[in-house]
């Protein structure tokens, strides 16, 4: 088989046919390139269904946020409806390059989120640890 280079964003593969894997993200019913690299398949993991696909890199790569990672982020900006923070440590293994995800402001806590203030609970230089949990977005706990 040949190898294929893909680039971030390319759809590579129908969510119903695959199951995503590193350097891959679903939505909308496909299977998208989240990095610059080469597709391939893998067999289905042990009581799995579907076979995995992925995008390997060739070069050595940076810990990558995925969904469900735990992540501690310094807060850069701070905005009325969301905080930036700059990813600094992916688990327990600190970035190469830089990330960055958004704390908006009803993911700061579960109840009464109509009386959050962004600029309250967080300010630029505050060490926070999140769990993310979408493409591009985290959801914030901090101490």
């Amino acid at each position: 088989m040949a190898s294929l280079i893909v680039t971030p964003g390319e759809r590579i593969a129908h969510a119903a046919d695959y199951e995503a894997s590193s350097g891959t993200y679903e939505r909308d019913e496909y299977v998208y390139a989240s990095v610059v690299g080469e597709k391939r398949e893998l067999p289905p993991p042990a009581g799995g269904m579907r076979p995995l696909i992925q995008v390997h890199r060739k070069k050595e790569t940076s810990a990558i946020p995925e969904i469900h990672s735990i992540v501690t982020g310094k807060v850069v900006r701070v905005k009325p409806r969301e905080a930036t923070v700059s990813i600094l440590v992916v688990g327990n293994v600190p970035v190469r390059e830089s990330f960055q995800g958004i704390i908006r402001l009803q993911d700061v806590r579960a109840t009464e989120r109509d009386k959050v203030q962004m600029y309250k609970s967080f300010r630029p230089g505050d060490i926070v640890r999140l769990a993310s949990f979408a493409e591009m977005e985290i959801e914030g706990t901090w101490g």
